[in-house]
């Protein structure tokens, strides 16, 4: 046996210090069963499941008297279910960290839901305390082509075939947004129809909207807005949407128009104005309040529909785009007519005095020189979607996807604006703390993500993160202590009971060595062992430390 000797070890010797270790997994759509990886898909409905009232009224029950569910009810309400959770615990209120799960930077992380999504839910046993930042991968062959989908490290899924960095080749550059309202809030409401609803901003201002009898219906992205008669949007003024006559911009939108306009005493509908109200600050008996007023005098930019009262009536359902400096107007008008009911891309762009207007990519006539406006058009007015700020010329039919930019677009971004809607690469959502992977992009090319097997399965990598704790324990010995030993080896025959010590023992010269060093907790229970890689001479002329270090 060989000799133990007990010294304690003082606090101030022992240190604790976390540090984090991942591990990478693979799993493909064969072997998710075995891993415990979930697939669900989630569909928007809106019915009257709500969280905690107990209310799910989803699927209509079969008319007959026994009242049967169906399969296909059950699959409809579960779907209806995971979609509802989701959107309660992740989506409801995107620009307050503070009320959802998920990412604190609204400026990073984009939080869109829309009306079908894809959820891969991966087991706590396997992503530990949270999946590493920019470590996923999911690469899927359902859709024929393969997408590869990461993780930009913000809580962001991105498609990788859409290319990415400061100023994609394929998007305008985000710099220059001064504006974005996507109308795609829709399905964060139960209702169609919306009034003192937020709709969101997702430009770095964060200007949102407010609405008054607007429905949200299924749009060209996500939804869009569709007003009737006295829906309108309305849009907080602030100086980068304001501007003035010498400044560039680029409008971009989605506009549905139907064959006829509700309101026609006047041959025209605004769709899209900064005129007409906005509001002031006044101090009224110490009480500041924050008032209503009109606004008139010139504006930056206007998008009108000249309706079936119009008194040309060859320029019936056509649309124009306008500037005006309270005196004198620059107009453009669209080439055809646009009232017919489908969805067309519109892009009213200012470079230097050149206006511009394009429908589906393409111009509409020559350009157009803005030399008539030269006074002011910039205003203190709110911004205006769906009617004139002074309640009048309301417009029947939809807006999406509207963007601003300070800078007039080329003709390359003009078809860019149209063909990447949300001008981002952005597919859905990853929460790093709870293992879910969110697709929520609405595009079809998305459809079938995570859903196939086989040749048109999935493979997903990731990185689990656990924290491990690194004990430290400083084991000092002093110079003058642990210079004998106990150790039966010594002693002649190596028996413990003999009296006499080996030759090799009785020499000045000789020391002990230290071969083993066990940690014992106050109870005097065996907690570690540490042994060098050989033993080591203890010597007596100078204090030796032995350092021993166990990760928990």
């Amino acid at each position: 046996m060989s000799a133990r000797v007990f010294k304690s070890i003082s606090p101030s010797d022992i240190s604790i210090t976390p540090f984090k270790s991942y591990k990478e997994w693979s799993i493909t759509d064969k072997t998710s069963g075995s891993f415990g990886l979930h697939v669900q898909e989630g569909v928007f409905n809106s019915g009257s499941l709500n969280l905690g009232d107990g209310s799910f009224d989803l699927t209509p029950f079969p008319t007959n008297s026994v009242k049967l569910i169906t399969d296909v009810q059950i699959s409809s309400s579960f779907k209806s279910i995971i979609h509802d959770s989701i959107k309660h615990l992740y989506y409801n209120s995107p620009d307050d960290p503070f009320r959802r799960f998920g990412g604190t930077n609204i400026f990073t992380e984009s939080r869109e839901i829309h009306d079908r999504i894809i959820v891969l839910s991966i087991p706590q046993k396997m992503f530990g305390e949270e999946i590493k930042k920019n470590s996923i991968t999911l690469i899927d062959s359902g859709s024929g082509d393969k997408i590869i989908i990461t993780d930009d490290g913000n809580g962001n899924l991105i498609d990788t075939a859409i290319p990415s960095g400061s100023i994609p080749s394929n998007f305008i550059d985000v710099k220059t947004l001064v504006g974005y309202w996507g109308f795609n809030d829709g399905y964060t409401k139960k209702t169609r129809r919306s009034t003192g609803f937020t709709t969101r901003d997702e430009s770095r201002f964060r200007k949102h909207g407010v609405t008054q009898n607007v429905n949200f219906n299924p749009g060209i992205y996500g939804t869009d807005a569709t007003f009737l008669v006295t829906g309108s949007i309305r849009i907080p003024h602030y100086d980068e949407i304001n501007f003035k006559r010498n400044e560039n911009f680029g409008i971009s939108m989605e506009l549905t128009i139907p064959p006829s306009q509700s309101l026609t005493e006047t041959g025209s509908n605004d769709i899209l104005i900064k005129w007409g109200r906005g509001t002031e600050t006044k101090t009224i008996k110490n009480v500041t309040q924050i008032l209503d007023t009109d606004v008139f005098g010139g504006y930056p930019y206007a998008v009108r529909v000249y309706n079936q009262s119009y008194p040309v009536a060859g320029d019936r359902g056509k649309i124009e785009v306008s500037r005006w400096d309270g005196n004198n107007k620059t107009i453009v008008t669209s080439s055809a007519a646009l009232n017919d009911s489908q969805p067309h891309h519109i892009v009213f762009n200012k470079t230097g005095s050149i206006l511009q207007l394009f429908v589906d990519d393409a111009q509409q006539g020559s350009d157009v020189t803005d030399n008539s406006v030269r006074g002011d058009t910039h205003n203190n007015s709110d911004l205006w979607v769906g009617k004139r700020g002074d309640n009048k010329y309301g417009f029947s039919g939809s807006v999406d996807e509207v963007r601003m930019y300070n800078n007039g677009f080329t003709t390359t971004e003009v078809t860019n604006a149209s063909s990447s809607k949300a001008n981002n690469n952005f597919v859905g959502n990853i929460i790093y703390e709870h293992g879910l992977l969110i697709i929520t992009n609405p595009l079809q090319k998305y459809d079938t993500v995570a859903l196939g097997s086989g040749n048109t399965g999935f493979n997903l990598t990731f990185k689990s993160t656990t924290t491990i704790h690194e004990h430290e324990y400083v084991c000092r010995i002093l110079e003058s202590q642990l210079n004998n030993t106990m150790n039966p080896t010594i002693r002649i025959n190596n028996d413990i009971k003999a009296d006499l010590i080996q030759d090799f023992a009785t020499g000045s010269a000789f020391n002990p060595y230290v071969t083993t060093i066990g940690l014992y907790n106050d109870s005097g229970e065996l907690l570690a062992i540490g042994k060098p890689a050989s033993a080591v001479r203890k010597i007596d002329s100078a204090d030796m430390t032995f350092i021993i270090r166990i990760d928990l």
